[in-house]
């Protein structure tokens, strides 16, 4: 969510993580986690060998520590239990306020009942009704007075457990939906006493406005609650506790502000104070207190009544038992055999993150029927629909459908369904547009059963006719017009990216349900994104990109990497790849090449004005690269986005899931496209995972080699048949189907679509037969009038070859250089960091020297320890074709370079002509035997040096003997579709 932070847009290297051991933490020891050794920020610094025993809870695997640092950059979770999207979160808070409650190195004050998780605003949420257990009555009633440090942790989904060390106490905690049940153990001591903090919240003291608390001492019950306010949303809800201790008290007493007054049982405030109370306990003869709590946002009767039928009796065991099984059993909707502990610790608390929030409150809000869909603090679905819906429409489809169907009820009794939801509040808040359309549409794509789409249909209606003024009349929302109802954080691009994106969603919807008019209406005005796109837009080379516009049609003087004020957390370079019309966005950026030129640009910048893998806007940065048939570089990247969560942190807030469920597709090789139905695929870190998805069906992916340096894809198949597309549908998974993956440590051409593929010989339309002649030292070469020359001593020389001329004179018209060459005798030991070659197209210009030619190069180049790229050279330069002195750098590739050694490889250059005059251009460099790449260079020239070519030219590095195989040209204007049927004409 990141609401309130001021985002780093400057960074050049990747995000630091705070890392901190679980002990440290907690200030203490911590028990039954895992193992924790010295380590640099990176899953790869502990031992990922050991295999996770196929018998061990699922429960016991997650680290509730993960993320629990505090503050930006480390998730802002919460250590404390709980049940899977259940109301009650009881943890410990800290003298240091931390979103999440607890703070590293802070004292604890208490354990208080509610806590958001994730979400890392300033203006820290819940944090109510705070129990601190002490040992006297010579302190104040602040809640710092009795802090104390924390030892011998335990911590689990299921429960906690931890020594106060200040006064010895030991503290155990287990959680049910909307109740908690604690044991106190106690030193001998006349004086044990609990004290409950009834208005305070995190961050501040005074967060209740008017209530009460009340003491019986006979019944041995606490109780009270009121109105509050404070939290991130602004609202003021109502909020009550119900709390009851199975040893008698011998006396207590309330206060408010700082004055206690002890016997008086009872405390009123209609204004805003600290108020609480105390009970005391004399445990020199029993020293284990036990207490329940229950909290409702309705009534101290309703809390009491959650008392009473969750935890019936004192068995704080059994109660433990079955929280635990709950976890076990919503956990093992995902089995991964084989995994390594540590991947499986990082994994499974990923999934235990992504299954808090939300929360079923069913039954608990006033009003309400009982069975109406309640589904509160969503913090928010701006930060959630793409990676964390997707998740549960996968492991938990009925809570979708729960999730859907509350919209509507919201809808149907309060008027509206806003982003976030929280205390029970609809809280307008302007991050995007209406971001429910967005799981909604979802749903509606992936056909969840269960959801009342006649309840559905008009909260869509709904907000699409409510859209800002000027997006409904200029088709943009304006940087200087009224927000009609929307938040002030709303912003001109994002907004109406969002809202179009809504509209587009709400078409799909009434299409399907014969609303037909009012699908094509709003189908049309999805369109509306368009109206923020500014193709005169220029930056780092590149052209097009979506920024703010006023009433008058003005666009904004925002740069591509600018501030932020026409976009909600996020850069004109940010939200330019965040269109939801992917096609259209990638045209208007110049097509598929020139978007894989550019895509490839900004992760290569590593900087998050460019791309930002820590927040919303970017999560779908990784899969838009298979999209365009690049699944090795999404398979790079994902791998280091994975490495930014560090072993125990996020690369941000956590942000309800978002995060959490980023990193589980991350590991699992697959990352949703929300709202199309489809995942696009890069390949698993871990052996198998096995998804049960209903009528005992299980959706099973493999992948051969799994894990370590072994994060490329070599091959795929569907059931069986090979599967060449990264892409598989929503219908994949629940059909049951397997995915298999062969998996390695070196980039392939799995998954490219073609673009590398090898001609069929009989698809040389010309072999290129010479005579070739050395244009750089002087290599011995057999063969010169053929299309297979050799040559010795090819160290640091170049040769050259013409062919009849190709003239590329039409939008489509395309050439092609391909060849399959030996190399021998790598001069640096039979290895090299980047292949030491160079090929390329050129014109000669009918000149007889080798200087002036016009053309295009790709490859290592002679430096060994260069990296692939690809130059132009233009027209008339005074140096010769092979050197770069004068050349103009057009792209490199982000990819690792395997060890390059003696083998034979097929290399490919293709240059094609685009309708907006430029050139389009495929390089790549591939080891025969297993289609690895060494060379990969996909983009395109908006200024070409020239479209006729008539030479080959091929330049080595450290090489002692080179034999071309064969060597071929293919030109003319035809599709890719066409290429492998036909040969095209040539212009001679």
């Amino acid at each position: 969510m990141k609401v309130c932070q001021m985002r780093r847009m400057t960074s050049k290297a990747p995000r630091p993580v705070l890392v901190l051991t679980t002990a440290i933490l907690m200030t203490g020891a911590v028990t039954g986690s895992a193992d924790i050794v010295d380590r640099d920020g990176g899953i790869s610094a502990r031992d990922t060998s050991a295999v996770l025993p196929s018998d061990t809870p699922l429960a016991d695997v997650v680290d509730t520590m993960i993320g629990v640092a505090g503050g930006a950059g480390t998730g802002s979770t919460v250590p404390g239990p709980c049940l899977p999207q259940s109301s009650l979160y009881p943890s410990p808070d800290t003298v240091v306020a931390a979103a999440g409650g607890f703070a590293a190195g802070s004292d604890v004050v208490g354990f208080s009942q509610l806590h958001a998780t994730g979400a890392g605003s300033s203006t820290m949420s819940y944090g109510n009704f705070l129990v601190s257990p002490r040992i006297g009555a010579n302190t104040g009633t602040l809640e710092d007075d009795n802090a104390s440090p924390v030892a011998n942790v335990v911590a689990r989904p299921y429960s906690y457990r931890g020594r106060l060390t200040t006064p010895g106490i030991d503290c155990t905690i287990v959680p049910t939906a909307n109740c908690a049940i604690y044991q106190f153990d106690f030193p001998a001591s006349s004086d044990a006493r609990l004290y409950f903090d009834v208005a305070r919240k995190l961050n501040g003291p005074t967060a209740l406005t008017n209530g009460s608390v009340e003491v019986d001492l006979a019944k041995g019950t606490i109780k009270g609650g009121g109105g509050f306010d404070g939290n991130w949303s602004p609202a003021a809800y109502n909020l009550y506790f119900y709390a009851k201790v199975d040893t008698a008290p011998a006396a207590g007493g309330t206060w408010i502000n700082d004055t206690p007054a002890d016997g008086v049982l009872a405390a009123t405030t209609s204004t805003r104070q600290r108020i609480g109370s105390w009970v005391r306990f004399d445990t020199r003869s029993n020293r284990t207190v036990r207490m329940k709590i229950g909290v409702s946002f309705q009534s101290v009767e309703k809390a009491r009544e959650y008392v009473e039928r969750e935890i019936p009796a004192w068995d704080l065991a059994g109660l433990e038992t079955v929280a635990k099984s709950r976890w076990n059993d919503v956990l093992s909707a995902v089995r991964t055999p084989g995994i390594p502990k540590e991947e499986a610790r990082r994994l499974y608390t990923a999934l235990f993150h992504s299954l808090i929030q939300p929360r079923d409150r069913t039954g608990d809000p006033a009003g309400w029927p009982a069975d109406a869909s309640f589904w509160d603090d969503q913090y928010t679905p701006w930060d959630t629909w793409q990676t964390l819906y997707p998740l549960l429409a996968i492991i938990k489809p009925e809570s979708v459908a729960s999730i859907v169907n509350s919209f509507g009820e919201r809808h149907e009794r309060n008027g509206r369904a806003e982003t976030a939801f929280i205390m029970g509040k609809d809280f307008q808040v302007g991050q995007g547009g209406d971001e429910v359309d967005r799981i909604i549409a979802d749903a509606w794509g992936k056909r969840i059963p269960g959801i009342k789409w006649e309840k559905i249909w008009p909260l869509l209606k709904f907000n699409a006719g409510r859209r800002t003024p000027d997006y409904l009349k200029l088709g943009y929302v304006s940087t200087d017009g009224r927000r009609n109802g929307y938040d002030s954080r709303m912003s001109s691009a994002s907004s109406t990216m969002a809202f179009a994106h809504g509209d587009w969603c709400a078409a799909q919807v009434a299409a399907g349900l014969g609303h037909t008019t009012e699908a094509r209406a709003l189908l049309a005005r999805s369109a509306n994104w368009r109206n923020v796109w500014d193709a005169s837009l220029a930056g780092d080379g590149f052209s097009g990109f979506v920024r703010g516009r006023a009433k008058n049609g003005k666009f904004s003087t925002t740069a591509p990497t600018g501030n932020m004020k026409d976009f909600y957390q996020g850069t004109c370079w940010n939200y330019s790849f965040n269109v939801f019309d992917r096609d259209a966005m990638i045209g208007l950026m110049g097509g598929r090449a020139r978007f894989i030129q550019r895509l490839e640009f900004a992760f290569g910048r590593n900087d998050t004005s460019y791309l930002d893998f820590g927040n919303e806007v970017n999560l779908q940065a990784v899969p838009l690269l298979a999209r365009v048939s690049r699944p090795n570089l999404a398979a790079f990247w994902a791998d280091n986005v994975r490495r930014r969560y560090g072993a125990d942190g996020y690369p941000g807030d956590e942000d309800s899931g978002a995060m959490a469920s980023l990193y589980f597709f991350l590991t699992a090789g697959f990352v949703p496209a929300a709202t199309e139905g489809t995942y696009y695929l890069h390949g698993p870190r871990v052996p198998r995972l096995e998804f049960g998805v209903g009528g005992g069906k299980s959706f099973t992916i493999t992948a051969e080699n799994a894990g370590g340096a072994n994060i490329y894809v070599r091959s795929a198949t569907l059931d069986g048949q090979p599967l060449d597309t990264p892409v598989i549908r929503h219908s994949d998974i629940t059909g049951g189907r397997k995915l298999a993956f062969v998996m390695g440590p070196e980039p392939t051409t799995w998954g490219t679509g073609g673009d590398f593929a090898a001609p069929a010989r009989r698809h040389i339309g010309h072999p290129v037969e010479g005579p070739w002649v050395a244009s750089l030292g002087s290599p011995s070469i057999s063969g010169p009038s053929t299309d297979s020359p050799a040559w010795g001593g090819a160290d640091k020389t170049a040769v050259h070859s013409a062919f009849p001329r190709v003239t590329l004179d039409r939008a489509g018209a395309s050439v092609t250089l391909a060849a399959a060459v030996k190399f021998s005798g790598l001069a640096t030991g039979g290895t090299a960091s980047s292949p030491p070659f160079s090929w390329g197209l050129f014109h000669s210009n009918g000149g007889n020297g080798i200087t002036g030619w016009a053309g295009y190069s790709a490859g290592g180049g002679t430096d060994a320890s260069a990296g692939p790229s690809i130059w132009r050279r233009n027209d008339g330069d005074a140096a010769a074709y092979h050197s770069l002195a004068g050349a103009t750098p057009l792209g490199s590739s982000t990819l690792p370079v395997p060890a390059f050694k003696d083998d034979t490889y097929r290399l490919i250059l293709t240059l094609a002509r685009t309708a907006a005059g430029g050139l389009d251009y495929h390089a790549a460099l591939i080891r025969e035997s297993d289609n690895v790449l060494f060379t990969q260079l996909t983009g395109s020239d908006p200024a070409p040096a020239t479209f006729s070519f008539d030479h080959v030219g091929f330049h080595a590095g450290a090489v002692d003997s080179i034999e071309v195989i064969r060597c071929g040209i293919i030109g003319g204007s035809v599709t890719a579709e066409e290429k492998a049927v036909q040969l095209p004409a040539v212009d001679r």
